[in-house]
């Protein structure tokens, strides 16, 4: 991209840049017109809101199956991605011995209670793997915040602290844009930005820190929404968010400034990625930032469904299925007009021997005021049994878009659900969703996880501190970011640990029933078995479950006292009531 080949720190025009990005992002969003539409269907059908048909009538009803299949597979693909707690791992090469393990704790617990606790992790990829299947595509951007934190004493704010906290946000897909179209990865990319209305506040505390130019707030015009999220909102009764009335110096609850520009980032000289926001609700477009990117790639992470080579956008479920759609809707529509038609058919009159034909109306108890034989009354065919065959057969199609019945722990009739048969039907029937998670799980949560832990030792101070609450098996951690760097390497695990966790429980109790059929022969032989360290390992390492306490629990010294006494007088009466040998076996013989 010959027309952005700058290098910032040689002192760029802004002017002159700006100018460029007038005439480029502006063709970038028009030419992904025709795909935003097809984006909308996916969005209307999900939301419930029919927006056109392919047989007219006047029963309108809507059947959320679009929806149901959408959810019951993003429910399905996030159980593969966070199976439980343990859902990432934490290495610092190939090689792991006790003292790097131990070294490793307060970086994993850090971990832990940054994604679990502060970025709220399962939300985050619950709204990425909707977007996956709804629009085929799902983006992930990881930067950094600063937030004042104020300091309380005794009850009263002294004072505030500045503290440093990584962030992951889902990325809209209607809002991120990629030029060259022809480029599949971002890595491919020459240019991406994303579409961006900002808090004036907000805009001004990157101000205050450098890293943008100062605006008027009298210059800023009302941000112009763009089409898209206009008719989002038009769908569902909503007009824009933001009054366009709003004045500069109005503080007011909804009337606050707000700031419509692009973040972008482009390739200058020498292959680096360069940042601009480029301000467009202001009298003449500007770039306010301009700066080398923080890192030598843009801070997003995205990935497509069903890939191609020189194609970025290709079709997910949601374009799958939404015909789907429309056509259930129809068909059970059809249906009703026709039940509607059948228990009430046109009547025909003569003109001339029928005085009140408004009084021909079907209903309870109504009376016709008429002659009878000017009056016909002609036979419909009730032609809803078919539409409902129709719309059953329309409908398990569309299922069959989603997780199977296997999935969802209905085994085919007549299979026992234990046996290894339908452990093989079930990863086959979840063939399509393992593929898709392992995708996501590659190309976006691997290095999203990276990613945070990279602008943990980049921006985060070493000083600061991190209270983390304590845990079932952890006490509460006090420390300084300091003792968090220490190089470490991290890899998303959830689906493989999910389909590993399914195998091993298996495989754990058929060893079990093994071996407790085997416990009698072993104690023979000298040996014993440690069912508590069994449970353990069958709880924690091969199920990922937590709280053992709660399951199983020591015993204290005086239950143990209480059992042995109990085994005692079991074992005597068992003994007093073993009936007597043969007579002449006592005094030898």
């Amino acid at each position: 991209m010959a027309e952005l080949d700058v290098i910032v720190e040689s002192g760029t025009d802004k002017e002159s840049l700006a100018k460029r990005f007038s005439s480029i992002l502006p063709d970038v969003r028009s030419r992904r017109l025709q795909i935003e539409d097809e984006w909308l269907k996916s969005h209307d059908a999900w939301m419930g809101i029919q927006t056109y048909s392919y047989y007219e009538s006047e029963f309108k009803h809507f059947i959320p199956a679009f929806r149901r299949t959408i959810e019951k597979t993003v429910v399905r693909t996030i159980e593969q991605l966070i199976p439980h707690h343990e859902f990432y791992q934490i290495y610092p090469g190939d090689e792991m011995d006790a003292k790097q393990d131990q070294a490793m704790v307060p970086t994993h617990r850090y971990m832990d209670w940054l994604l679990l606790d502060w970025i709220k992790i399962r939300g985050v990829v619950k709204q990425m793997v909707r977007c996956f299947y709804l629009y085929s595509r799902c983006i992930v951007k990881n930067t950094v915040r600063v937030y004042d934190i104020p300091k309380l004493r005794r009850g009263k704010v002294q004072g505030s602290v500045q503290e440093v906290w990584p962030e992951a946000r889902a990325v809209d897909p209607f809002s991120f844009y990629v030029w060259p179209e022809t480029a599949a990865r971002l890595e491919d990319s020459l240019l991406v930005f994303e579409d961006i209305i900002m808090p004036y506040q907000e805009y001004e505390e990157a101000v205050r820190l450098g890293l943008a130019d100062h605006i008027d707030p009298e210059e800023l015009r009302p941000p112009v929404y763009p089409w898209h999220l206009n008719q989002r909102l038009a769908r569902v009764g909503m007009t824009e968010p933001i009054p366009r009335g709003s004045s500069a110096g109005d503080s007011g609850l909804g009337k606050q400034q707000f700031v419509q520009l692009a973040e972008i980032y482009f390739r200058g000289t020498g292959n680096k990625w360069i940042m601009a926001w480029w301000v467009q609700n202001v009298q003449t477009t500007r770039v306010t930032r301009l700066q080398l990117a923080a890192y030598p790639r843009p801070p997003y992470r995205m990935c497509v469904a069903r890939e191609l080579p020189n194609q970025h956008y290709t079709p997910g479920m949601g374009q799958d299925i939404e015909a789907l759609q429309v056509l259930l809707n129809d068909q059970f529509n059809q249906g009703e007009e026709a039940r509607a038609v059948a228990s009430g058919p046109p009547v025909v009159l003569d003109p001339t021997r029928v005085k009140r034909a408004d009084s021909f109306v079907f209903g309870y108890r109504r009376k016709w005021y008429g002659d009878p034989a000017a009056v016909k009354m002609l036979e419909i065919p009730d032609t809803s049994t078919s539409s409902l065959r129709a719309l059953q057969f329309t409908l398990s199609y569309m299922e069959g878009f989603g997780p199977s019945g296997l999935m969802q722990g209905q085994p085919p009739r007549g299979t026992p659900r234990g046996s290894a048969a339908v452990s093989q039907l079930v990863a086959m029937a979840g063939a399509d969703l393992v593929d898709a998670a392992k995708t996501i799980e590659e190309e976006v949560l691997t290095p999203t996880i990276q990613d945070l832990y990279d602008l943990t030792v980049a921006f985060v101070p070493d000083m600061q501190i991190i209270q983390i609450p304590g845990a079932e098996t952890h006490p509460p951690l006090t420390s300084t970011m300091s003792e968090m760097f220490g190089g470490w390497r991290f890899k998303w695990a959830g689906a493989s640990r999910y389909q590993d966790k399914n195998a091993d429980a298996e495989q754990a109790m058929r060893f079990f029933t093994a071996l407790s059929n085997m416990a009698e022969l072993l104690h023979q032989q000298g040996w014993k078995v440690d069912w508590a360290t069994f449970a353990r390992i069958m709880w924690k390492d091969i199920l990922g479950e937590r709280r053992l306490a709660n399951v199983i629990q020591q015993m204290s010294p005086d239950e143990i006292k209480q059992m042995i006494q109990q085994q005692q007088q079991m074992q005597a009466q068992a003994g007093a009531k073993r009936p007597p040998g043969p007579r002449g076996s006592e005094g030898g013989g």
